[in-house]
């Protein structure tokens, strides 16, 4: 996804997002799972700083599988598809 697109649908979502175009800007995309919520984060690295914001946060329930608890691995996708 270009930059363009993904700071124009954080701008429709009401996410403020400081942009400065420099030719020493990175944009990066994280997700990280955890045992109750996943989040997708955007960092920033211009120059010597690095910013990095929280842009969508989502649940992870556990299916129930027998006697063991998996992962619900289409939720979590869909989860961090939406931030985009």
């Amino acid at each position: 996804m270009e930059l363009a697109l993904f700071l124009a649908l954080c701008v429709e979502k009401g996410m403020e997002i400081a942009c400065k175009v420099s030719s020493m800007s990175h944009y990066f995309i994280a997700c990280a799972l955890g045992a109750e919520s996943g989040r997708v984060s955007l960092g920033h690295l211009q120059r010597d700083s690095l910013t990095v914001s929280e842009i969508h946060r989502f649940q992870n329930s556990p299916i129930v599988d027998g006697d063991s608890l998996q992962w619900d691995v289409p939720r979590l996708y869909g989860g961090g598809l939406h931030a985009f």
